[in-house]
């Protein structure tokens, strides 16, 4: 069944519900480009992130799907970098964790600059968003213990003993991957 969301101002613009979802009056799902200009910047500021159960089983199930996601940090000299990322856990409404095990790169850059973003496409879905984050590297202690555990009980990592860090992303945007912004904290993020 096919609904229509009308415009705020009343437009003749639409959007089959089969393109969005809407939570708390916020479009939670990736839709046709140039749809996501009806939600003003006051209306997306009112709401504090929440990843939708949609977003969270897509993400937290990349590596068993085969579409990993994408990990885009930069360090503080600006040089670029980027890496896939199969261990990627939703662990509540705002949060993702994944494990860390190369070793030198990306955790260093992670370290050094806590922006990045997290990328996850499914090609075959046709659904992906971009989630811009600020990060915590733990290599040892509580955190890492429970990270590790909740990584190992998901079965997205079957070797526990390796040493590695748990990154931890805090996710302060979710947009389109057409950036358009579909989700926004409170206060909003100027980067």
């Amino acid at each position: 069944m096919l609904a229509e969301m009308k415009s705020p101002a009343g437009g003749k613009n639409s959007i089959p519900f089969k393109y969005a979802t809407v939570l708390n009056g916020i479009i939670t799902k990736t839709l046709p480009r140039g749809h996501a200009k009806f939600l003003t910047n006051h209306a997306r500021r009112r709401f504090l992130i929440k990843l939708t159960e949609e977003m969270r089983e897509f993400v937290s199930n990349s590596r068993f799907s085969g579409n990993p996601c994408v990990i885009a940090t930069a360090g503080n000299d600006g040089t670029p970098n980027c890496s896939y990322i199969g261990t990627m856990l939703a662990t509540d409404d705002k949060t993702f964790i994944y494990r860390d095990r190369s070793g030198i790169i990306p955790s260093d850059i992670i370290e050094a600059s806590t922006k990045l973003v997290m990328l996850f496409r499914h090609a075959q879905q046709q659904i992906g968003w971009k989630f811009r984050c600020t990060s915590d590297v733990h290599s040892h202690g509580p955190i890492y213990e429970d990270g590790i555990k909740r990584l190992t009980d998901a079965g997205l990592i079957t070797d526990p003993e390796i040493e590695s860090s748990i990154v931890i992303l805090n996710v302060h945007q979710i947009l389109t991957l057409f950036g358009e912004v579909l989700q926004e904290g409170d206060p909003p993020i100027n980067w």
